[in-house]
């Protein structure tokens, strides 16, 4: 598996990231749009009619966010993780999993508007970014194993590259990617409630919202994050 890290080509931080010219970074985004919107719709998370005419989940948010990016040696796209990066403290209604709380009930919207903000408050003495891994998608036929479970452990490493950061998921039930977070360090603040998990009309399937601290990492997965931020830091060496 090559793992990549696209970086935006506006207000990119110094950090080791795929270096592409304007008209590579458009193609990449494309392609990943474009893997993206075909596996939402085959999982039925989004309906075929949220695609543009060219097959892409179109989202402006892509061009300003960080991408991880899991080929196969031939170069085939195999799975991509969006990392939207913001500055320590930023409101929550600035943030992309906003439109999944303006789908909420009154009730519901304002017990996890209230909960991610605290979480966010909290940690801004301590952390100086905050990151929404999203855009998660992973082509289970051609990918290997361990893609998934990769491209978490890529946005933890990430994460610590760039000094450190809380991050906030919106992840789906099924598929076990909430479960898969939570299995790696992050918490679902509500577990145990009746608001744990809940229905998002839009995506047609059941969601958990998952923080992590970047340097909280269940050990048996500490060997990945420290192997993956080595290939990086490797390639920017190399590319000096």
């Amino acid at each position: 598996m090559n793992l990549s890290l696209i970086a935006p080509h506006a207000g990119a931080l110094p950090i080791i990231a795929a270096t592409l010219t304007a008209e590579q970074y458009e193609q990449t985004i494309a392609d990943i749009q474009r893997f993206r919107g075909r596996i939402y719709v085959q999982d039925e998370a989004i309906p075929a009619s949220a695609l543009d005419g060219s097959g892409r989940h179109y989202n402006k948010l892509d061009y300003s966010s960080y991408h991880i990016v899991a080929r196969t040696h031939e170069g085939a796209i195999t799975g991509v993780m969006r990392v939207p990066l913001y500055v320590s403290g930023a409101a929550v209604w600035f943030m992309q999993l906003y439109h999944v709380l303006e789908r909420m009930e009154p009730g519901p919207k304002a017990l996890y508007s209230s909960a991610i903000q605290q979480f966010i408050d909290q940690s801004a003495t301590t952390y100086p970014f905050i990151v929404e891994p999203g855009g998660w998608a992973v082509d289970r036929q051609i990918s290997e194993k361990l893609t998934g479970t990769t491209l978490v452990a890529a946005t933890w490493a990430f994460c610590q590259l760039i000094g450190g950061a809380v991050a906030i998921a919106t992840a789906t039930v099924k598929h076990n990617s909430a479960a898969l977070l939570k299995m790696m360090g992050g918490i679902n603040c509500l577990e145990g409630t009746s608001n744990a998990r809940f229905y998002d009309p839009f995506h047609r399937c059941e969601l958990e919202i998952v923080y992590f601290r970047s340097d909280r990492v269940n050990p048996r997965f500490a060997a990945m994050v420290e192997e993956i931020k080595g290939q990086w830091q490797k390639r920017e060496a190399m590319a000096a």
